[in-house]
Order: structure tokens, then C-alpha cells, then sequence
């Protein structure tokens, strides 16, 4: 999207990116950069990189006219724009707030946001706080009512992109699962990633889990379980993450093991927003064993909740026994860390009366 800028005469001269003349707004000295990438892939590629944005954004801040230097540089890696829930954008607000910068510079309008709401909200912190925007590719006079409303206009559309990318990744993840390839995320433990949806097996790692679903039916407690894998010293899956380098490894939760002893993955199925297809990886549970575990699960479950305290019980003194003011008490009870507990309260059926 290209649109006209304006020359010292306010006439329309010629169409062009605003990053191919040298700046001339209001001179700032202290200038903010803040670049983001969606996904890890597109922090790999050139075009569009962290490092491209960064460059372009230091070659424009080199041309500005007047005196300006680039004080800090927010590189956001692999978040959406769909929210403002980012770590880099974060301390880019608190920069803000703090004053450490007078200009912010982005190479689009989407970097920062691609919701007109969030957009709207910094803005109007920028603006409270005397910090100028400057986006490469857009270039909006935002002081004025047609800037504003120009402003606004690329960003109904750059949430529309954002939807319209949600909805064909959610059509492109369910075709997926129907085909039986895996979503992705980091591989389950007994599995590793080929890539392209495909799983393989890790034959130790399988030889865990099927020791985790055998021990559990003999424990039949998930909180036993966890604790007898830490003693064992096992540990859960490592793997390497680009970011974060060497991770995982974590000592078993209870949280963990009963998520393993539901996980249809290990039957050689993808499931996928309550739907269950056949996967193209091979299983590494016996049906009998997986069902098995459900079962005792499922009755756990409802040993646990039972009926009601209040009901197990018969209090005969129930609405006869009074308290000193006059009113009839009644009786419930619950489970507390000391065992079983009884309280006493005033009867429902009892009204306050005016003495």
C-alpha cells in the first residue's frame, strides 16, 4: 500500500516509500527501534528477519535530518501481534512510561500491533508521554483527522490479515490431524520429531513409557506414581529449543503423568479439538493397557468426589438444639487437613425479627 506524501508546498508530487527520502519529522535524539517476527522460520530468513529490520530502521535513523541515536532496540523473536501480551513490547511500554526515548520507529505499522484496539492503547500512551511514531512503510501525520483516520484504516485491515491467517491455520491444523501428522510443539516423551508432521520412535523412551502406564495400574495413584519416577530418578523429555538452548529434563509432576496416561498419541492417534483420527506414527500403548488406565482414572475420580459430606450423615439434633439469641442451628460438614470438621450455623428456615 503506497500513498502520497506531501512536499513544503502541501501539494501531491509522486508515489514512494517514505523510506527512500531522508526523514524530516521533528527532530528527536533519543530514537527506540522495535522489530518482531511471528514465528522461528521467519526469524531464519532474510527478508523480514530481526537483523533486516533492524537495519533498514538504523539506515533511516542515519539519514534523519538532525542529530538522532538509536538508545534501544527491542528485538521481539517468534510472538504474535494479535495481543499485547509480549516480553519485548512490555518493556518497550515501561520505556515509555519511564521517558527513555522520544521517537519509536518500527519498518510497519503490524509490527507492533495488528489489533486496532491494542494499537490504539500505545498510541495514546505515546502520545501522553511526548513519544513520536514512525513506521517505514506508513507514513501518517497522525496530529491531524485524516492521519488519524488513515492510521486506522491500515490497521482494520491489518487485523483482518491477522483473522483471516487464524482461520487458515485452523483449517490447515485440522487437515493435518486428518491425515494423522502431528501439530507440532516439542515431541511428546517417546517420540522424536522428522519433521513435516511425522513422529518416530525413541525406543527408550517408549520402554518409559510403557513402564508408566504398567506401574501405574499397579499404584493406581498418579500422585504415587510421580513420586515413585523422581525416586527412580527419572526425568521428562529434554530437548533443545533455539531460544531457550538445552531445556526440559524436569522431575515428574502429577500434572504430567496423568497428562501422559490420557495422551490418545501413544495409541498411534491424533486428536484434534475433541476428534480422534488414526496417525501415521506407530503406537507405542496397547489398547488394553491404555483403557485399562482410563478406568482406574475414572473411578479414582469418582471416589474422590463421593457424596456430599452433609448427606453421609444423620445429625438428630438437627433444628431442635438453639442458640442463646433463640434461633434453631443447623450442621454441615468437610474435610479439612485435621480430618472431618463440623460447624454449626443458623437454620435458613430462621428469620431475623426486629426486638
Amino acid at each position: 500500500m503506497y500513498l502520497y506524501c506531501k512536499d513544503g508546498t502541501n501539494t501531491l508530487v509522486r508515489t514512494f516509500r517514505c523510506e527512500d527520502r531522508p526523514m524530516t519529522t521533528p527532530s528527536a535524539t533519543r530514537v527506540a527501534i522495535y522489530t518482531r517476527v511471528s514465528t522461528d522460520m521467519q526469524a531464519n530468513k532474510d527478508e523480514g528477519s530481526l537483523d533486516t529490520q533492524e537495519a533498514r530502521l538504523r539506515a533511516a535513523v542515519a539519514s534523519r535530518a538532525g542529530h538522532a541515536e538509536v538508545v534501544r532496540v527491542f528485538r521481539e523473536e517468534g510472538e504474535s501481534g494479535k495481543s499485547l501480551d509480549r516480553p519485548e513490547l512490555q518493556a518497550l511500554l515501561a520505556g515509555i512510561r519511564a521517558g527513555d526515548f522520544d521517537l519509536l520507529m518500527v519498518t510497519r505499522i503490524d509490527r507492533l500491533s495488528r489489533s486496532l484496539m491494542d494499537f490504539h492503547q500505545v498510541h495514546e500512551l505515546m502520545k501522553r508521554q511526548g513519544v513520536q511514531f514512525w513506521s517505514l512503510n506508513e507514513s501518517f501525520d497522525t496530529s491531524t483527522a485524516v492521519g488519524r483516520a488513515m492510521l486506522k484504516l491500515v490497521l482494520v485491515f491489518a487485523e483482518l490479515e491477522r483473522e483471516q491467517t487464524a482461520e487458515r491455520t485452523r483449517h490447515a491444523l485440522e487437515a493435518r490431524a486428518q491425515r494423522g501428522l502431528w501439530n507440532g510443539g516439542h515431541p511428546p516423551l517417546g517420540y522424536e520429531s522428522e519433521g513435516s508432521g511425522h513422529l518416530t520412535v525413541n525406543a527408550a523412551e517408549a520402554e518409559l513409557v510403557r513402564l508408566i502406564f504398567a506401574r501405574y495400574l499397579e499404584l493406581r495413584s498418579t500422585n504415587k506414581l510421580a513420586r515413585w519416577l523422581n525416586e527412580q530418578g527419572h526425568r521428562q523429555k529434554r530437548y533443545t529449543s533455539r531460544r531457550r538452548g538445552e531445556t526440559g529434563g524436569k522431575p515428574f509432576s502429577v500434572a504430567v503423568v496423568r497428562g501422559m496416561l490420557k495422551n490418545r498419541l501413544y495409541l498411534g492417534e491424533i486428536e484434534h479439538k475433541g476428534q480422534v483420527f488414526e496417525g501415521q506414527h506407530d503406537a507405542v500403548i496397547d489398547q488394553d493397557s491404555f483403557d485399562r488406565a482410563q478406568e482406574v482414572m475414572e473411578g479414582n475420580t469418582k471416589q474422590r468426589r463421593g457424596p456430599p459430606l452433609r448427606t453421609q450423615y444423620d445429625y438428630l439434633l438437627t433444628g431442635i438444639v438453639r442458640c442463646a439469641c433463640g434461633y434453631a442451628l443447623t450442621t454441615s460438614a468437610g474435610n479439612g487437613r485435621g480430618g472431618r470438621y463440623v460447624t454449626r450455623q443458623r437454620s435458613p428456615e430462621a428469620s431475623w425479627s426486629p426486638a
